[in-house]
């Protein structure tokens, strides 16, 4: 759902390191629970404006706080404008989270004329949780014909083709976001209870799908977490890592497979473990070449034990191994099939193409997984582990 008319932008800046402005505390006015301890480490919530900001671990403790309302579904948005060119600065900083929230809650009102904010919560780029419209507000304003007892969340950013792709930390926060709402209401992840605003006219109409041309919009985007916004898309991918998280099971992506890059970036910081929450401990220049010994989550281990590298600003080189955000095992084992048609495809993932189809109950052996997917034993292609159950 576009917020306001801000362009179009392609985010191409190197920038690692996003740290708020400092600011002096006098200047907040911070919640009840301005400091507390959250699985072990002490964070910040902050309220302004009448909007909370959260880490993700507060955001936990938060909703089990929250009221029983009566919800049966949630949205899925991206804000497409502003965008992660509007986020981020160049000085590596980016914007206060909260002034953003009440800048579009005053466009919602002021422009459009609606009685508030329309989303319940905003999901920023650095995996921040903003409340929005109160959640006694149980009508949204966010996909017109599913409004009545859905959720509405905007997650900021354009994840359309060529435009913005989605940060490890944003992908973690919208995941447990997901999760967590649908465990407080007691939501069953499916395509009837998490549905794009793509699927929808600009009427109302339910189309079940995203149709160019027919679509009110593109939301969440064409590149939607690297898979889209198809029907499909999000049946085979997104409900899968929903449903993990609430299961309690791991969804981020770590191997120990060796294999060599070269830096596409001029500068690329070395950290001290997988993410821009660790310290900076050095600096490598582009076209240098490094082994990698373990990957999480998009990120290197380098084999010299100096730190990790942000694998997005390089270029695998070598012959013999996956992509860095790949998981690949091998091993053979049986699994059942557990919905009713279940595409099989000629790679491990929704871009391949359909190969054929098997049934609810059906058995078979997977020789090779990878991200989620297994290889079947005939060859003839790939299906979503999702989908299935492991039996042997």
């Amino acid at each position: 759902m576009y917020i306001c008319d801000c362009g179009d932008y392609i985010f191409e800046m190197n920038i690692e390191e996003v740290s708020g402005d400092n600011q002096s505390i006098n200047n907040y006015n911070l919640s009840a629970d301005f400091i507390k301890s959250v699985e072990g480490e002490y964070e910040m919530s902050e309220t302004r404006y009448g909007f909370t900001k959260m880490s993700v671990n507060e955001f936990k403790i938060w909703i089990q706080k929250q009221g029983n309302y009566s919800y049966n579904g949630i949205q899925i948005h991206h804000t497409a404008a502003p965008s992660y060119v509007n986020f981020y600065k160049a000085d590596g900083s980016h914007e206060d989270e909260l002034v953003r929230q009440n800048n579009m809650k005053s466009f919602h009102v002021n422009t459009n004329g609606w009685d508030d904010i329309a989303q319940h919560f905003t999901i920023f780029p650095n995996g921040t949780v903003v409340t929005g419209r109160s959640l006694a507000k149980t009508t949204a304003i966010g996909i017109k014909g599913w409004n009545t007892n859905k959720i509405c969340i905007e997650i900021y950013g354009n994840f359309d083709k060529g435009k913005d792709v989605m940060s490890e930390e944003q992908k973690q926060a919208v995941i447990a976001v997901y999760g967590e709402l649908c465990k407080k209401f007691h939501i069953t992840p499916s395509i009837s209870t998490l549905r794009c605003h793509a699927w929808f006219t600009a009427g109302g109409s339910f189309l079940g799908d995203y149709v160019p041309g027919r679509s009110a919009k593109t939301c969440p985007g064409t590149n939607f977490m690297g898979f889209g916004n198809s029907r499909e898309a999000i049946q085979n991918n997104f409900i899968p890592l929903v449903q993990q998280y609430i299961n309690g099971g791991s969804t981020t992506n770590n191997t120990t497979t060796s294999f060599t890059v070269r830096v596409t970036s001029d500068t690329l910081n070395i950290r001290k473990g997988p993410g821009v929450s660790y310290g900076i401990s050095g600096e490598i220049g582009k076209g240098e070449v490094y082994t990698i010994v373990e990957t999480q989550n998009g990120w290197g281990k380098l084999k010299s034990g100096v730190g990790w590298i942000n694998l997005n600003y390089t270029e695998n080189t070598s012959n013999t191994t996956t992509s860095a955000s790949s998981t690949v095992s091998t091993g053979n084992f049986v699994v059942k099939v557990t919905t009713s048609l279940l595409n099989i495809r000629k790679g491990p993932g929704v871009s391949y193409d359909i190969t054929g189809s098997v049934k609810k109950g059906e058995v078979f052996t997977i020789v090779e997984t990878q991200n989620g997917w297994g290889k079947l034993k005939s060859g003839a292609g790939w299906i979503s582990l999702g989908y299935t159950e492991k039996l042997k």
